[in-house]
């Protein structure tokens, strides 16, 4: 047998096992999850150097950042379907100078929410409770 005819061979032989088996399941980007979800953004931004910042996760569990640097932003995905408490709050206390805070909540890119913290030791909360679509 020819030199090329060899290759091809083997090429031809081989070919069929390197590809793809398009039977195969996929995964989607949500681990296998497909239900829908909302798209829940928490800020804090302002004037101080940090604030002791607590959220809460895609699971409904309240997060505590203490002395977190400003600027902060964080973002969850929660389900569509089920009630969540989104709730952000920034208690500030930069022992140098007086500051100000902003708190902020939005939800699939609208602003729902929105507070201040201002003076030493001040807080604000922004929260909205997400109900299931009827």
């Amino acid at each position: 047998m020819k030199p090329f005819h060899l290759v091809l061979t083997l090429l031809l032989g081989v070919g069929p096992m390197a590809g793809c088996d398009s039977t195969e399941p996929t995964v989607d980007d949500n681990g296998g999850d497909v239900t829908p979800k909302t798209s829940v953004v928490y800020e804090v931004f302002g004037t101080y150097r940090t604030c002791n910042i607590i959220y809460r996760d895609s699971l409904g569990v309240d997060q505590e950042l203490p002395e977190e640097p400003l600027d902060w932003i964080d973002s969850v995905k929660v389900p569509v379907d089920e009630s969540f408490l989104a709730r952000v709050t920034a208690t500030c206390a930069d022992v140098e100078r007086e500051g100000k805070a902003t708190i902020r909540l939005f939800v699939d890119g609208l602003l729902l929410e929105s507070a201040s913290a201002q003076g030493y030791g001040s807080s604000g909360t922004a929260q909205r409770l997400l109900s299931p679509s009827s």
